[in-house]
């Protein structure tokens, strides 16, 4: 049994079933097929296309690093590389486990915000190659951040977001660069912070982040932790730095 089983989540990677286009429009607001649903985000809204959903609700609550700190509501499994392959019809995404064979388990536990990162620049990605990034190369994206300082080595901390992302887009071979922005409107990337508990582990804010996960429009986020769709929690926003902007230029 692995850390999320435990806490009541299942392996959805043993459990993929396609979403009903009922299912698609109440996650994106919109079709899921060419371009941008209406208030999505990303070329297809996040990505929520060709991948499964759970149809129970245990609603179980989480803390730690990176953990996520809230219940979960309204929870879809979204394709990831391995399971989505060449067929996915939207962007696949990336769990932060994914990184405890490459870079050791510490950096894949505290990897919300570099694997958020990927994950946002996998949109743009899809966009520009119309197709999904490979295991290799996505390996290769967070090893470029890593080698150039932006992320650490040891604990994923990314020290620099604009520069993280555009070594990703160098080593991805894509067209643009990112930098960091301070409103909505510019960003084409959007990162929500979570700041639930302390340092000593006690479930009250302090003002410092403690997890990381990716906008898909609509009041919808991404899950590095478990590969969940969720119901963004704004009460569990950072407080007067709720969110990491970037922009592709």
């Amino acid at each position: 049994m692995n850390e999320f089983e435990s806490l009541g989540f299942f392996d959805f990677e043993d459990f993929v079933e396609e979403l009903t286009d009922e299912q698609l429009f109440a996650i994106n607001g919109g079709s899921c097929a060419g371009g941008a649903p209406s208030g999505g985000h990303g070329p297809t809204g996040g990505g929520s296309c060709g991948g499964g959903y759970n149809p129970g609700s245990s609603n179980p609550t989480y803390g730690g690093s990176c953990g996520g700190g809230g219940a979960i509501t309204s929870s879809y499994p979204v394709p990831t590389t391995s399971t989505c392959g060449g067929g996915c019809q939207s962007p696949s995404y990336t769990r932060q486990n994914y990184w405890d064979s490459k870079f050791g388990p510490n950096f894949g536990k505290h990897a919300c915000a570099a694997t958020s990162l990927l994950n946002e620049i996998c949109e743009q990605f899809f966009k520009e190659k119309g197709r999904n990034i490979t295991e290799y190369e996505k390996t290769q994206a967070m090893k470029a951040a890593v080698e150039g300082g932006a992320i650490d080595q040891t604990d994923a901390y990314v020290s620099n977001w604009g520069e993280a992302a555009t070594l990703m887009a160098k080593s991805l071979k894509m067209n643009g660069k990112y930098r960091v922005v301070t409103t909505e409107q510019q960003s084409d990337i959007k990162i929500y912070a979570y700041d639930y508990k302390d340092k000593q582990g006690n479930l009250v804010p302090d003002g410092v982040a403690d997890h990381f996960v990716s906008d898909l429009g609509n009041g919808k986020i991404y899950d590095p932790l478990d590969g969940m769709i969720k119901d963004l929690d704004k009460s569990k926003l950072q407080k007067n730095r709720e969110t990491r902007l970037l922009d592709y230029y």
